[in-house]
């Protein structure tokens, strides 16, 4: 019997699967500040710290500061909060500035090799533009969508298409997905975006990567993957180190044609890497004009030269 992740490979050979993104995939990389991106925990505690304790508005006293600590590793919590209290604003800028101009980190170079394989849909619940820095300094194209974008099913080529589900640091007057009622008014009125992932999430096979698997975000997938009608012919891969959650773990080893594979991002990245000198022709794209077909042998080497490090 074939193995979850000997699935996945056959999989990422004979299709392209459509890639959804989670905070986990950014973990190991740097804001413009040279701070580490983190989980949504180790957020929520930065940004309580922020509003609650070091730069407290005069509508915050300090009882309320005082009381909202047993709240502070909630980033939903958190943000519902702030919105409530009219720091809608400030809290979107401060996310801005915290999530805005990522690159992967110097320890590990890691992130880089994403780009090996042709991803065609990037769906990513992060606001962060980590997946849009890795593929400019690559040079290779790539085409943002988000809420605000005019033909969000518009196709350009090749391009990988980076659809950003919860906001764009790149276009933060849109704002963001943090809070409850955000939450619910991005399902109540079924966003181009979120429509565009339900096709495509129904129709291709599904990794998701990432993700801390929140109660939220699991029933929007439960629930586009219901009005699927359990269409068995295409597959789903949840990818992370662990599920805490009890009941997604549950239906993950009920369901037929779902796959758990306890992997890091860094670990699926480096696999991916494996997965592409398995191929006998790789064909990529060192920027805007040049292309090039290789066999793998050399692609290893002109990857070692582009990035001036071994892989």
């Amino acid at each position: 019997m074939a193995t979850n992740e000997e699935i996945l490979y056959e999989s990422m050979r004979k299709s392209t699967p459509v890639l959804l993104l989670g905070a986990g995939f950014s973990l190991g990389s740097v804001n413009g500040k040279g701070e580490k991106l983190v989980l949504s925990n180790e957020l929520a505690e930065i940004v309580y710290t922020n509003f609650f304790v070091k730069n407290r508005p005069m509508n915050i006293s300090k009882e309320m500061a005082d009381a909202t600590k047993e709240y502070s590793h909630d980033l939903k919590y958190i943000c519902s909060l702030l919105n409530t209290l009219g720091l809608k604003k400030e809290r979107n800028d401060f996310l801005t500035e915290f999530f805005k101009e990522c690159s992967p980190g110097l320890d590990d170079h890691f992130h880089e090799r994403f780009t090996l394989y042709h991803w065609n849909k990037i769906f990513t619940l992060n606001i962060d533009d980590l997946v849009e820095n890795i593929y400019r300094v690559q040079g290779l194209e790539y085409d943002v969508i988000d809420q605000g974008s005019a033909d969000p099913g518009r196709e350009n080529g090749a391009q990988p298409k980076i659809i950003k589900l919860h906001g764009n640091v790149s276009n933060p007057t849109l704002g963001y997905i943090f809070d409850d009622m955000e939450y619910a008014k991005f399902t109540a009125d079924q966003s181009p975006i979120l429509r565009l992932f339900g096709q495509f999430f129904s129709s291709n096979d599904v990794i998701i990567l990432g993700s801390e698997f929140q109660e939220t975000d699991l029933s929007i997938i439960n629930e586009i993957y219901q009005a699927t009608g359990n269409d068995l012919s295409h597959k789903y891969f949840f990818v992370g180190p662990k599920i805490s959650d009890l009941l997604l773990r549950t239906k993950i080893e009920n369901t037929a044609n779902f796959y758990y594979i306890p992997w890091k991002t860094s670990e699926f990245i480096n696999n991916i890497y494996q997965i592409s000198l398995s191929f006998d022709i790789i064909i990529g794209k060192l920027n805007s004009s040049l292309f090039f077909v290789c066999i793998k042998g050399d692609y290893v080497l002109l990857y070692e030269q582009f990035y001036g490090q071994a892989v």
